[in-house]
C-alpha cells in the first residue's frame, strides 16, 4: 500500500487484501485523490452497496481520515464532526452543526453559484461549513462536494417589505414601484404578493379590515396612516399578534421544505426604537419625532413606555412571546434553527434578555452579532459580556460576521471571536462581498478550555469593563483588552510563547486558488502590552498545534481490538500521564454514534468495552481527544 499525501488530498495505490470469513476479495485499484468533505458521497455508496466489498472503498476513508495535512485543500483539514452541545438537534437529512471546539469554521453570507466561478463554488464547499438565502437548486451544487453543507432560509425579525416600496413613507432607502424580493421556492418574488395575500385569503382575514390592520404596530392609533416602518423599507409587524406569528411561522416552514433549508436567518433582530426605524426625531415634518416615546407611544401600550427602560422591557417581552411560539413549531418532529440577527448588543439600556428564553420555553438556537467587534472600550465590553452570557455560554451557535478591515483588525476581532467562542461558534470576514479566505481562519490552538457562563470568570487584570481577559487553549492563550488604555500582563512562564501575526489573504482567484497568506509568530517573553480595546493571540511553540504532515499523539496510543469486530471490541488507552480524556465513536458522516468515556485518567493502560449491537455493519471510527490533540483509530463492524 502506498500513500501520495498532497495539498488537495490522498492517493492510495497498490492495494490488496482479502478477509476469509467473509471471503472479500479486494484487486489492486488506484485512487485519485478526494477531499475529507467528500467522503458523504462514499458513504452514500457504502450505504446503498449490498456488496462486501465496500471495504476498499472504507480503507480509502480511512487514509483520509488519518490525514491532517491537507492544509487548503479543504477546512477544516480533518473529517467534519458534529458539536456536542447540538447533537440532540434532528436537522433535515441527518445534517448536523459542525463542531469549532478546535478550529475556526466560516459560516458565510449569501454566497450564490452562478454569480462565481466553478473554481470558486469548489472552494466555497470545501472551504465554508453554511451560507443563506439561496434555492434548493443551489444548495444542491455545494452539497455535491460537501453533503453536510448548510443552508438558511432568510426573513426579517419582526417585519415585513410592501408590496410596492412606496407603499412606506418617506425617508426610506428604495422608492418607486419596485419591491424588495425574498428567497422563496416560488423564485425571487414579492412575500407579500405570492405569500402573505394568499395566505391571508386562507385564514379568513380581509385586507384593511381591523383583524388585518392590527398584524401591523402602530403608534397612537391603529390604523394605515400610523404604522411604523423600517428604513429599508418594511412595515414593523405586531409580534404580540396572533395571526402575525401564526404567518410568520407557516411561511417560513414552508419556505424551508421548498428549499431544503435548515432553518432561517431573521435579520434585523434589535430594539425597535433604534434609528432603523421611523417615526423618529430628525426625521422631516411632520414624522419628526420618536414613535415610542411620549407624548406618543405603541398603540393602546403608551403607558408602558414612558422612558428608553420601560420601552426595552416592553420590546423584550414581544421578542419573547414571539420567538417561543416560532421555537417551539420549528422544534416539532424535524428540527429548524432559529438564528435571528441580534447585532452587536451594545445599546446600554437594552439588554435582549428574550433571547435567554424562560421557564415556558426557549426561544433562539443561536445568533449572529453582524459587524462583530466594530466597537471599542466599553462597547467591546458589551459585545463580549452580552455574547456569552446569552449566546455562547448557554451552549448557542454564534455567528461572528465582520466587513471591510485590514489585518490588524482582523486579528483584533478574531481574538475577540477566540476569547468567547463555544465548540458551535463561527467566523465570517468580508471584504469583497464573494468568495474570500483569510489565514485568520486557519490559527489552530488546539483545543478550548471550557467556556464559563459569565466573562467575569475570565478576567485576568483590571476592574469592571476596563479589564484584560484570557481565555486558554491546548496550545496557546487568547488575550482581549476592554479598556481605553494599554494594559501590561505577564506571559506565561511554562513553555516557550510568540505573538500570532498574519499576512495576506482576500478573494479567492477564479480557479479556486487562494491569495498568498501566512500565520507566522514573533516570541514573547517577560510581559506583553495589549492595546486599548485591543486582542492578541498567542501560541505555545513547544507544543504547536498547527497541521502537519506526520500528526502524532504525544504520550498516549490507542488500539482497538478485535478490529474487524462482530459485536463487542476493546479500545485500549495507553497515556503517559494523568489526562483529561474523551472517547466517542463517530460515522462516516461524522456524526457521534456512540459516547464511550469522559473524564479524568491517571497514568497507565486503560481498557474499555464497547458493545456496537445497535449499530449497522460498516466503517467507523473510535476518536480519542486527550490533552487538546485528537487520534483516531478505524474500525470495521461486520455482521
Amino acid at each position: 500500500m502506498h500513500f501520495l499525501i498532497t495539498r488537495h488530498g490522498i492517493a492510495m495505490t497498490g492495494f490488496s487484501c482479502s478477509f476469509a470469513r467473509d471471503n472479500i476479495d479486494i484487486m489492486e485499484t488506484t485512487f485519485q485523490p478526494y477531499s475529507a468533505k467528500s467522503l458523504s458521497s462514499i458513504v452514500c455508496f457504502l450505504q446503498s452497496s449490498r456488496r462486501k466489498s465496500f471495504c476498499i472503498v472504507g480503507l480509502l476513508t480511512l487514509c483520509l481520515l488519518l490525514s491532517q495535512s491537507v492544509s487548503q485543500a479543504q477546512w477544516p483539514p480533518v473529517l467534519l464532526t458534529p458539536s456536542r452541545a447540538l447533537q440532540h438537534l434532528r436537522l433535515p437529512n441527518h445534517r448536523f452543526v459542525p463542531s469549532t471546539r478546535r478550529w475556526n469554521l466560516v459560516w458565510a453570507d449569501q454566497i450564490v453559484p452562478g454569480n462565481f466561478t466553478q473554481g470558486k463554488l469548489v472552494f466555497a464547499a470545501e472551504h465554508y461549513v453554511a451560507t443563506q438565502k439561496i434555492f434548493a437548486s443551489q444548495a444542491a451544487q455545494f452539497r455535491a462536494i460537501s453533503p453536510n453543507f448548510l443552508v438558511i432560509a432568510y426573513h426579517l425579525a419582526a417585519g415585513l417589505n410592501p408590496l410596492h416600496n412606496d407603499d412606506c413613507p418617506d425617508p426610506k432607502n428604495n422608492k418607486g414601484a419596485g419591491f424588495i424580493g425574498i428567497i422563496g421556492p416560488k423564485g425571487y418574488v414579492s412575500e407579500y404578493q405570492e405569500y402573505f395575500r394568499p395566505w391571508l385569503a386562507l385564514n379568513n382575514i380581509t385586507e384593511g379590515d381591523a383583524r388585518f390592520e392590527a398584524m401591523f404596530q402602530h403608534y397612537d392609533a391603529t390604523d394605515l396612516a400610523h404604522r411604523v416602518w423600517h428604513g429599508d423599507p418594511a412595515w414593523l409587524m405586531n409580534m404580540a399578534n396572533v395571526d402575525w406569528k401564526k404567518y410568520l411561522g407557516d411561511v417560513t416552514l414552508d419556505w424551508m421544505n421548498g428549499n431544503s433549508n435548515e432553518g432561517v436567518f431573521f435579520d434585523v433582530a434589535v430594539e425597535t426604537n433604534s434609528s432603523l426605524y421611523n417615526p423618529k426625531s430628525g426625521d422631516p415634518a411632520p414624522v419628526n419625532f420618536d414613535w415610542w416615546a411620549p407624548p406618543h407611544g405603541p398603540s393602546g401600550e403608551a403607558s408602558q413606555t414612558q422612558d428608553r427602560s420601560a420601552f426595552s422591557n416592553w420590546m423584550n417581552r414581544r421578542y419573547l412571546g414571539c420567538y417561543q411560539e416560532i421555537y417551539k413549531r420549528f422544534h416539532t418532529g424535524v428540527d429548524y434553527l432559529v438564528i435571528p440577527n441580534t447585532d452587536q448588543m451594545v445599546t446600554t439600556v437594552y439588554d435582549p434578555l428574550w433571547t435567554d428564553g424562560d421557564s415556558l420555553g426557549e426561544t433562539i438556537d443561536g445568533a449572529m452579532m453582524e459587524s462583530f467587534g466594530s466597537y471599542h472600550g466599553q462597547d467591546m465590553w458589551l459585545t463580549l459580556e452580552r455574547g456569552v452570557r446569552h449566546i455562547t455560554g448557554r451552549g448557542k451557535i454564534l455567528i461572528a460576521q465582520f466587513y471591510g478591515v485590514d489585518s490588524t483588525e482582523r486579528l483584533r476581532r478574531t481574538a475577540m471571536y477566540m476569547l468567547i467562542k463555544n465548540e458551535n461558534s463561527f467566523l465570517n470576514i468580508i471584504n469583497d462581498d464573494g468568495v474570500e479566505w483569510y489565514p485568520e481562519y486557519e490559527i489552530d490552538l488546539g483545543d478550548q478550555s471550557p467556556l464559563p457562563h459569565s466573562l467575569d470568570s475570565l478576567r485576568i487584570a483590571g476592574q469592571t469593563w476596563q479589564s484584560v481577559w484570557a481565555r486558554d487553549y491546548a496550545h496557546g492563550r487568547v488575550l482581549c483588552n476592554t479598556s481605553d488604555a494599554a494594559m501590561q500582563v505577564a506571559v506565561p512562564t511554562v513553555g516557550k510563547w510568540a505573538q500570532i501575526i498574519t499576512h495576506g489573504g482576500g478573494k479567492v482567484l477564479d480557479d479556486g486558488t487562494a491569495l498568498p497568506q501566512s500565520v507566522s509568530s514573533l516570541p514573547v517573553t517577560g510581559t506583553i502590552t495589549i492595546p486599548a480595546s485591543g486582542g492578541v493571540i498567542l501560541l505555545r511553540q513547544d507544543t504547536a498545534a498547527f497541521v502537519t504532515n506526520t500528526p502524532e499523539l504525544v504520550g498516549a496510543t490507542l488500539k482497538i481490538n478485535p478490529n474487524p469486530t462482530y459485536g463487542s471490541t476493546y479500545i485500549h488507552i495507553t497515556n503517559d500521564t494523568r489526562s483529561v480524556v474523551d472517547v466517542s465513536i463517530i460515522d462516516m458522516l461524522g456524526k457521534e454514534v456512540a459516547h464511550v468515556f469522559s473524564g479524568e485518567l491517571d497514568a497507565g493502560e486503560h481498557s474499555f468495552r464497547w458493545d456496537s449491537k445497535e449499530l449497522s455493519a460498516g466503517m467507523y471510527v473510535c476518536n480519542l481527544l486527550i490533552q487538546g490533540r485528537t487520534d483516531r483509530v478505524p474500525m470495521i463492524l461486520a455482521r
